[in-house]
């Protein structure tokens, strides 16, 4: 019996077959194209949230990397000047004192400016600020700080390290998308004070040997002025060249000038009362000075003053002569007071007591009237000193101790027991300069930076 091979219809069904394969492998790779496209959004909303986070931290860091910057320049003549009245008191502590002292201010302005400049959260909050990214679509990142007393902390740099101190912050930064997605970043922020360089002690016996030019710090004023006198209306000043004293029977009372020159006075100053003046060149007093009370005066080059007439002169200040300096007339007294000079000095006469002053020669000093040196004061001569036969009045509690040779004196040597030479026994106790503050100034004496690479990412 022949087998019936009837094959009518076959290819249909084939065609169907593949159309099923096909249309079940395009529902498949369909499924898979839009799980990933899922996958992705979902990925791309991730990492656009912990960029959000990234920002807000960056952001943060910006802003208090400024107010640091401003605080610690503000709070820099502070720390100075406590350390240059603490070495004249003998009070001088150690580095590692005054170093934690910069960083308890830094942590206490922050705590007490830090909510307005939103550096901190307010009392009983957590979240320091937020901000919108792009308020379209409510992407934003909120800085929070769980708790600011234990947030923000000091630790001790270890001398080995190179010392200081290191400021701390512990910061959180959420970013939060528009779908309600949330991503922190947290960070420790630190902020280095680099090692304070201290006022040092030097003694002088033999040489006196200190630097001249680190004895007064300079001072800083607010203006800087144009033009080349110094009158009335120009107080405060930076001056940029060499400037005249204009204003006749001036009183020059609690200003600070810095001059990048010579001073010239042309007219009578009636006194110059707390107040720095700062000059680089030559100092020419062509008229008189009534008197220096409470004042600095450091004057770069030589110096040629005039007639000094109230009594005392000189009182409560400090005069550094870097160059010569030249007292052609009487210095009508000088208390509690010192002059330094690094050259050669030449003094007409002082005939009412010097009382409670030091005066320091590095060169020759010569006197052409007679010297009245009263109740614990000294004179320091690194040179020789002429008195040029005159009177030299020498009070029991005074000293004046000359490291070169004496000559010219009026009597006998023998008759200045307060007179002091190399060949007196006790002349390397006696004449030992007391400690000078030589205050290193400048970006050295106090320094500090933002350190970005010890911040931490943790993510979260």
């Amino acid at each position: 019996m022949k087998a019936i091979r009837n094959e009518n219809g076959l290819a249909l069904v084939v065609v169907l077959l593949i159309i099923t394969v096909f249309t079940v492998l395009g529902l498949s790779l369909f499924a898979l194209s839009v799980n990933s496209s899922k996958h992705a959004q979902v990925t791309e909303i991730d990492v656009q949230t912990v960029d959000i986070s990234e920002m807000g931290f960056v952001h943060y860091s910006m802003r208090l990397e400024d107010f640091l910057e401003k605080e610690i320049q503000t709070y820099k003549p502070t720390i100075q000047t406590l350390m240059v009245n603490d070495l004249q008191a003998n009070t001088l502590k150690s580095q590692e004192h005054y170093e934690k002292m910069v960083a308890d201010h830094l942590i206490a302005r922050l705590h007490a400016a830090g909510v307005t400049e939103k550096l901190v959260p307010p009392n009983g909050n957590r979240v320091i600020y937020n901000k919108f990214v792009d308020a379209k679509d409510n992407r934003q990142f909120q800085l929070i700080m769980e708790n600011k007393n234990s947030d923000i902390f000091k630790e001790t740099i270890p001398a080995s390290a190179g010392g200081g101190q290191m400021l701390k912050l512990s910061v959180k930064s959420e970013g939060i998308h528009d779908d309600g997605l949330l991503k922190s970043v947290e960070a420790t922020i630190e902020f280095k004070i680099d090692r304070i360089t201290l006022p040092h002690y030097v003694t002088g016996g033999t040489g006196h040997n200190y630097d001249l030019t680190q004895i007064l710090i300079p001072p800083n004023p607010p203006n800087t002025c144009t033009g080349t006198s110094l009158t009335t209306s120009t107080t405060n000043c930076k001056f940029s060249s060499s400037i005249t004293i204009d204003a006749s029977n001036a009183n020059i009372i609690g200003q600070n000038y810095h001059i990048t020159g010579t001073v010239t006075s042309k007219v009578n100053i009636t006194s110059i009362q707390n107040t720095k003046m700062h000059m680089t060149g030559e100092f020419k007093q062509e008229q008189t000075i009534g008197r220096i009370e409470g004042s600095e005066l450091y004057i770069g080059q030589d110096a040629n003053f005039r007639n000094f007439n109230n009594n005392p002169a000189i009182s409560s200040s400090k005069i550094v002569v870097i160059g010569d300096a030249v007292f052609p007339e009487p210095i009508n007294g000088m208390s509690n007071s010192q002059i330094y000079v690094g050259g050669n000095a030449t003094f007409r006469n002082t005939n009412n007591n010097i009382t409670d002053s030091t005066v320091v020669i590095r060169g020759n000093a010569t006197f052409l009237e007679p010297i009245n040196i009263g109740a614990n004061s000294s004179y320091f001569i690194n040179g020789n000193a002429r008195f040029n036969q005159r009177q030299l009045t020498i009070h029991s509690t005074a000293k004046v101790c000359v490291n070169g040779t004496v000559s010219e004196l009026q009597h006998a040597r023998s008759s200045y027991p307060r007179l002091f030479t190399p060949d007196s026994a006790n002349f390397s106790t006696v004449c030992t300069v007391p400690g000078t503050q030589a205050v290193a100034i400048g970006d050295n004496f106090l320094k500090w930076f933002f350190d970005a690479t010890n911040i931490d990412y943790t993510y979260k």
